[in-house]
């Protein structure tokens, strides 16, 4: 997304054979998928091309994007779906504590979504992750039975829609 909320979709090909155009495709749901731009190919290339297209029309929700190839006889090729937020929504994590074996945090959001929160120690090594589901409003949460030692740890919250990640020190 750029900050005038134009979704700025790009790929490279390394090499590229009989390639007669691109579509790119959108979606509001990633299930059915409408024709956005025909983008030319290069037809025979062994270097890398790159390719642009700004979507002018992005909407407030998730947006899904896939690419699909076309070669000149006709034969099609679909790549992975992508996707793109460009909607602001408030999100953040207050009167975060860890005391004991006890992770305490209240999270204030404007969306419901499904949430896991995972725990690191400093070497990145996962020691716990939990999901739940969130609400519109504020959110208490607690993590009871974590068995850590004192040390630095790095909280992340990984969402359908949103993200945090945070140190955590206990003494």
């Amino acid at each position: 997304c750029q900050q005038n909320k134009t979704v700025s979709i790009n790929w490279t090909t390394a090499t590229e054979i009989n390639n007669d155009y691109f579509v790119l495709e959108k979606s509001n749901d990633a299930i059915i998928f409408y024709e956005l731009a025909e983008i030319p190919g290069s037809g025979n290339s062994n270097h890398s091309n790159f390719y642009s297209f700004i979507d002018e029309e992005s909407i407030s929700e998730t947006t899904y994007y896939r690419l699909k190839q076309v070669d000149f006889d006709g034969a099609t090729s679909y790549y992975q779906i992508e996707s793109s937020n460009c909607y602001s929504t408030n999100f953040n994590v207050q009167q975060l504590m860890l005391n004991g074996n006890a992770l305490n945090f209240i999270i204030h959001t404007n969306k419901k979504e499904k949430i896991t929160i995972y725990l690191y120690d400093y070497k990145g090594r996962k020691i716990s992750n939990t999901s739940q589901f969130i609400i519109n409003g504020s959110n208490s949460i607690e993590i009871n039975n974590i068995d850590i030692s004192a040390g630095m740890y790095v909280m992340s919250i990984v969402g359908e829609q949103h993200t945090y990640t945070t140190k955590l020190i206990k003494n």
